[in-house]
């Protein structure tokens, strides 16, 4: 069953993240009713960019990350050499269950190849 869903969550965020840049998916809005932000920031000083992406479900921010670092690598043509870290990371997802701790994990896996890019913040936006 566990399994099988996340191969649903996985297809899900496959068909999302489809021909769409990294940019575009660190400022994802999942829906008005997304609560659970992930605020990344990258560049250096004169080209710094902070942005905010918004998701409904914990449970899918593993598959955010995931598919944020297969676009970045894609991008600058390293997933054969660096994807299967980002692969690993979300698969101990699996055996954990902490899907904030899988974020950093699969987003630390691509820092070499990435390094001004990092997460500032992960959590639950309160309701105001």
């Amino acid at each position: 069953m566990e399994s099988m869903v996340h191969e649903e969550r996985l297809a899900r965020w496959f068909g999302i993240a489809k021909d769409r840049p990294p940019e575009w998916l660190t400022t994802f809005m999942d829906s008005s009713k997304a609560h659970w932000v992930v605020i990344t920031e990258e560049g250096g000083e004169a080209d710094h960019r902070r942005s905010s992406a918004f998701l409904e479900q914990v449970e899918d921010l593993p598959y955010w990350a995931f598919v944020l670092a297969k676009s970045y690598l894609d991008d600058v043509g390293e997933w054969p050499l660096f994807g299967m870290k980002a692969e690993m990371a979300l698969n101990e997802f699996l055996d954990h269950h902490d899907p904030i701790l899988a974020v950093r994990e699969i987003l630390s896996s691509i820092e070499t190849v990435w390094p001004d890019f990092s997460i500032t913040f992960i959590g639950k936006e309160e309701a105001t």
